[in-house]
């Protein structure tokens, strides 16, 4: 059975053509640049899908933001801030609470 039934795990030269002009259609700077490399993985998250916020234990200065579900991306502007904020105070933040 596979462990990835949603992953494509090869990039073909119409995928890579096609993000490097979305990508040029966003960041204009970047359009020309040319792709060497590229890198596939596979997302990982928790059964549940939600994710885990935390931070300062057990290792001080140690914080985490992972597990998401396929919406982390969505989310990270706003977890980025409370994040920092945790980071910055030492305090975490009410609306992190939940996560740990």
């Amino acid at each position: 059975m596979d462990p990835w039934p949603n992953y494509i795990n090869q990039t073909t030269a119409h995928y890579i053509k096609h993000q490097a002009e979305a990508i040029g259609e966003m960041l204009p700077c970047l359009r020309g640049v040319e792709v060497h490399a590229h890198l596939g993985r596979a997302c990982r998250h928790d059964p549940d899908m939600a994710p885990i916020m935390d931070g300062n234990i057990p290792v001080e200065g140690y914080y985490m933001d992972c597990g998401w579900g396929y919406f982390g991306f969505k989310s990270s502007t706003v977890t980025g801030k409370y994040m920092a904020q945790y980071m910055a105070t030492g305090e975490c933040p009410e609306i992190l609470k939940p996560f740990r």
